[in-house]
């Protein structure tokens, strides 16, 4: 048994999901009073990513069920974790993008 499989079955799925959500808050809080992040929008993206993860799962390879709910909110962490290591890099790249919405997100990236 893995250990979020354990983790589940110990305290259950709507536990974990709030864990989940709660460690998801606290760094999106943190990067928040960095940078620009709208904290309530990404916790709800991150946790509606996770339950489609899971329904997919469910319903192609149930084994993989609750690692899939997790990789949700792992898969919006970047962002978070960008402001955290690189805040003057992601400040250039919202005030660039800010002059041009256009811009490719990629040459902006490697420019800098």
């Amino acid at each position: 048994m893995t250990t979020i499989e354990r983790a589940l079955v110990v305290l259950g799925v709507d536990a974990v999901r709030g864990i989940a959500a709660a460690c998801l808050d606290l760094l999106v809080r943190r990067s928040a009073d960095i940078a620009t992040i709208n904290r309530a929008a990404l916790v709800r993206r991150s946790l509606a990513t996770g339950i489609a993860a899971q329904a997919l799962a469910r319903a192609h390879h149930r084994p993989l069920a609750a690692d899939a709910f997790l990789a949700g909110p792992l898969h919006n962490l970047g962002r978070p974790v960008q402001v955290l290591l690189d805040t003057e890099a992601v400040r250039w790249k919202g005030d660039a993008l800010l002059v041009d919405p256009a811009q490719d997100i990629r040459e902006l990236e490697a420019m800098r």
